[in-house]
Parts: structure tokens; sequence; C-alpha cells
């Protein structure tokens, strides 16, 4: 978003928290996932990671969010649902 678009990273940060915001409310019902693309190169630039740290500082002032990679995703689904045995 920030390479392709050239959205500046305070943008990138309010849609990241406005997504966010969305899916927990929606949340109280059924499990919601919110994925985010990090790059070092991209996110992790000293000019960029103030941004990056004020997300998860939001995601994180709520109870309950669970941080996981996509195996863990799996893993949680798959013990769900019995998908593959």
């Amino acid at each position: 978003m920030m390479l392709v678009q050239h959205h500046e990273s305070e943008y990138w940060k309010r849609r990241c928290c406005d997504q966010f915001d969305r899916l927990w409310q929606e949340g109280e019902e059924r499990p919601r996932i919110m994925s985010m693309a990090i790059h070092p190169y991209v996110s992790g630039q000293p000019h960029r990671i103030k941004y990056l740290e004020e997300i998860y500082a939001h995601i994180n002032s709520h109870p309950g969010v669970v941080h996981m990679n996509g195996a863990e995703i799996y893993k949680w689904y798959n013990d769900q649902k019995k998908v593959h045995p």
C-alpha cells in the first residue's frame, strides 16, 4: 500500500485501526481475522516504525486479541473444524 499506492504511513495506520475496529465489533458474534502484510524494509524503516508500534498498541489495548502467523491460524482452524485429520 505504501510503495505501490504511495500512501503515507499515517494513512496506513488509520486504515489498519479502522479495519481492526470494525472486525473487533463484528467479532463479538464470531471470530474475525485481520491480516497485515509487514515487510521490515517497508514498515520497519525509522520514519515508519512508530506507526506500526501505534497500530499494535491500539490492537493490543483490546482484551482477547490473539496474534498468530499463518501456520498457527491453520492449526487453530483445523483443531476447531477437523478439516485435515
